[in-house]
Order: structure tokens, then sequence, then C-alpha cells
């Protein structure tokens, strides 16, 4: 059965706070946080093992629920990637904003404190996209925002307090008054008594590990802090005195959960780590957060493809040659090529319906935004230009607009429910590239951009191979080629690990051996 709420309404210090009475039932609280979302709703597909994603959140959430009654908090940095949104962007920043919000709704968060970045687009922005959601504003330090300054869940004989703090130094305006300060008037005016073993002090932070540890070690009575902002990975609690602080990863590759028995004294709380992997989301019958995702993806592409046209760049008449140049002479380093992942690094956007997302398409194409490249996804490909005759009397140029459109809706059925493509075989993954190759040259291209390419490695001159005397030479590939988009966050393969188990220094050895893996043969003449 079910827990039923009473949601009771305690008037305490000029503040609203919630006092939540669980009636019997199940004999587990579980307090799922997350942190650093940064406006994903689902992986964009890049990293070799694909995690996070709302509808696997909400798959997890549903699990738990089965057995436990589940509270659902999340500790900032939940709306944006970066502090500063351009113009240009704003317009699809602010659509993954609101659908955040609806999507936490349908989600059933309870609670939320907001980062740095949850501000972007200003503080008035936060305020008017949260007014009618049911998650409560949990801000126990609160100076220009106001929210509630603590919640209280009981079952009884155990009591359960959450306060709420955000590290003012973060902020740009004054947000936030002093965290000790609040902490400390909180405490007083409560006049808890912190030797019952079944009370528990548990704080949202946002404000880093260090910040956390000088609250642990202000304020012993906290039992947990779920903290936030430096991501600082914790597979199990860090501890400072008597308090168990924990974070999580960013973009909901990891859920934390605070587990409380109510047939257990607070020193059998735990906390546990819970992968967000693609199996998730079919723990629910018809997903919510499924249809959700695929509906906010769409309005997304339609804004970012206007987006895309607006932040045209002046493009050189002399544009970098594509692979379909460098095939006509290097054909065995193009059949190696196009058994790896490299080729088809266009495909896994299309997969994920990220195709047309600006923060993306950079790493999977070659020349984006740059002035003899491409502006956008309609300009990936460039369709040779030749009259058609009419008559005996004149001729007309093709409509390359509309063969372009053709193109493209061949190419993303070429992608439909393939899977993962690093997953694929290398037999399938030559298959699909020699098809894509075949829809090149069926629609006359005289450029494609997608994927990963030659000359991403090795810059050649647009004279080339005129240029050389020995046409045997080419420029040596430089491992910072590949780094620039294999980064901690998408490539942690690459990367040795900190004692917290996060990527840390690039390991240059694995780094040159994976890279060796995907470099093409050395060229012979013909």
């Amino acid at each position: 059965m079910k827990f039923i709420f009473l949601f009771i309404f305690l008037f305490s210090c000029n503040h609203v706070s919630d006092k939540m009475v669980l009636k019997p039932g199940k004999n587990r609280l579980s307090l799922l946080f997350s942190h650093n979302i940064q406006g994903e709703s689902v992986p964009c597909g890049c990293r070799t093992h694909p995690l996070g994603g709302l509808p696997n959140v909400y798959g997890l959430k549903s699990e738990i629920e089965k057995e436990a009654e589940v509270f659902y908090v999340d500790t900032g940095d939940m709306l944006f990637p970066t502090p500063v949104i351009s113009d240009v962007k704003k317009r699809s920043s602010e659509l993954i904003a609101r659908d955040m919000v609806s999507a936490m709704d349908l989600m059933g968060l309870n609670y939320r404190l907001p980062g740095e970045l949850d501000f972007s687009l200003g503080t008035d922005f936060y305020n008017e996209i949260w007014k009618d959601s049911p998650a409560r504003l949990l801000v126990s330090n609160s100076g220009e925002l106001k929210g509630q300054r603590f919640a209280y869940i009981e079952h009884l004989p155990h009591r359960i307090y959450l306060f709420s703090i955000a590290n003012p130094a973060l902020f740009d305006q004054a947000i936030f008054s002093d965290p000790i300060t609040a902490l400390e008037s909180l405490f007083d005016e409560l006049g808890l008594n912190y030797t019952d073993p079944f009370l528990r002090i548990i704080v949202l932070s946002h404000g880093g590990m260090e910040f956390d540890e000088k609250l642990a070690d202000r304020f012993p009575q906290i039992d947990w802090i779920l903290g936030s902002h430096d991501q600082s990975f914790t597979r199990d609690p860090f501890v400072e005195g008597n308090t168990k602080i924990v974070q999580v990863l960013n973009k909901n590759h990891y859920v934390g959960e605070i587990r409380i028995d109510f047939n257990k004294t607070k020193g059998a709380d735990s906390f546990k780590l819970h992968e967000i992997h693609s199996e998730l989301e079919k723990k629910v019958e018809s997903n919510p957060l499924t249809a959700f995702t695929l509906k906010h993806k769409k309005r997304l592409q339609e804004i970012q493809d206007q987006e895309q046209k607006d932040m045209m760049v002046q493009l050189d008449q002399k544009k970098i040659k594509s692979y379909l140049s460098c095939v006509e002479c290097h054909t065995p380093q193009y059949n190696f090529w196009k058994n790896t992942p490299h080729s088809l690094a266009m495909g896994s956007l299309i997969q994920a319906g990220e195709h047309k997302n600006q923060n993306c398409i950079g790493c999977h194409s070659l020349g984006f935004r740059k002035t003899n490249g491409f502006n956008g996804y309609e300009d990936l490909v460039e369709i040779r230009e030749k009259p058609v005759a009419l008559d005996i009397v004149g001729e007309e140029t093709r409509d390359l607009l509309k063969l372009k459109e053709n193109y493209f809706k061949e190419m993303q059925d070429l992608f439909k429910e393939k899977g993962s493509i690093r997953d694929m075989k290398e037999s399938e993954r030559s298959d699909l590239a020699f098809r894509v190759h075949e829809l090149d040259k069926k629609h006359e291209l005289s450029k494609n951009f997608s994927g990963v390419q030659c000359m991403h490695c090795h810059k050649m001159d647009s004279e080339h191979p005129f240029q050389f005397e020995d046409k045997k030479k080419s420029p040596k590939v430089s491992l910072d080629s590949c780094i620039a988009c294999h980064t901690k966050d998408m490539a942690p393969e690459w990367y040795s690990r900190d004692e917290r188990g996060l990527p840390s220094e690039l390991d240059k050895e694995k780094a040159k051996e994976i890279m060796h893996k995907v470099s093409c043969p050395s060229y012979t003449s013909h």
C-alpha cells in the first residue's frame, strides 16, 4: 500500500515549512538525489557506455517505490550547462529549462536547491518557470531568493529534518545569506535533541566538497550532507566527524540514495549509488518520460535549426576537403576508416535526436562553424551543382534544397533501429558506412562533412597533393587532435583515475593505444 501524506503547513520564523506525516505501510524511506543535470534530458550517445537520461531515472525511482517511500531532491545546476547563454541560443535554452521543470513535475521532484548555473537567464526567469511547479524551493539561508527554511518528515519515533544551504560565494548577487548564521539560527529555534537515535539532520548543499567539510566541522549534529557543484564523486560517503558527505556525477550518470530503515536507529542508515543505464527505462510500462523526451527533442530541433541559420558565418569559397575527395586516391585508408565508429559519428547524434544540437555537432563532423567548413546541419553536405536541360531552348538549375531534404531523409532511414554504432561488429559498421557512401554517390555529393574523417587528423593543405614533392609524406598526427573532443566527460577511459574514481590526468599511453586502433594504414603510391 502506497504511503499517504498529510501536508500540514507550519508557520515558523516567517517562512512556510512542510510537515509530512507518513502513515504506516512501508518500512523504509529512500531519499533520492541528483545534481548538475545541466539541461540534459537523454544522453547524446557519444560516450562508450552512455549513462543518464530522465526516462531511466524515472524507471529507477519507480522500482524503488515498490519497496520504499521515495523523496526526490535536486541540489542544483539542473537547467543549464554554462553560466552565460548567448542571444542566439536563448530560445533553445529557455525551452530546455521549461521542459526540464515539466519533466521534474512528472518525475515527482519534492525539493530543489538552485545552483549558480540555474540562474544563467536570471533570477526572474528562474522564479517564473517554477512558479506553478509542486516541487518546493528549500533554502535555509535565503537572501533575495525566498523559499522554505526546512522540511520535516515524521514516522514516529523517527523524525527527519531537511535543510538546504547554498554557498553565497558562487553567486553574483546577494541571492543567499550567510550559511553559518542561518543554520545557527534554525538549530537554536528548533531546539532539537541531537542525541535522539531516531532523529536525522540532513542538509542539501550547493557549495562543493570543501564547503561541505566546513559545514560538517561547524555543525557535528548533521548526519548527512547531500552535496553538489564540484561533483566530488563519492562511491562511499566521505566522513567528517559525525557527518557523512556524498555527491554524484553530472548529467544523471549516477543518482544517489540515502536509505532510512524505520525498524532501526539512524546508525543503520546507508548510502547507495545507482548507475543510470538504458535498461531502467524499460522498468515502467508506457514510461511517461519516454514520450515526454521524444516530444521535447522534436520541439528543440525545430528551434535549434533556426538558431543555426541565425548563426551563419561567412564561408570561404575554397572549402576544406571531405572524405569524398580523399577516397579517390586513398582507397586502403578509406576501407580501414569505414570500419571504425569515427566514420559513422554523425549517426550517433541522429539516433539520439541530437543532430541539430550545436554543442554536439562540432565533434561529430568536420569544419562546423569554420570559415572553410559549414554553418549547420542543413549544410552538412553539398550537392554537385549542374544544369538540368528542360528543352532545346533553355535549362534550369536543380532544386538543391529539395535534393538535400531527400538525402537527409534517406540518411536518417539508414540509421533507424541500428543500435549503438560502437557495439556493432566491424563488418556491420563497414556495411553501414558503405551504404552511406553509396547514398552520397547516388545524390552526387561534392562534399560530406559528417563523421570524424581524414582532415580532422591530417590538416592537409587545400592544394594537396600537389604541394608535396614527396607524395608519400604526410603531417604527423597529434594526440591534441583527439583530446579536443575526447574529454574527461566524454571519454573517461582515456584518463587515469583519482582517489575518488574520477577521470583526472590524460593517460597518454592508453590514449596512444586507442588512437593507434583507429589510425589508418600508411599511404602507398599507386
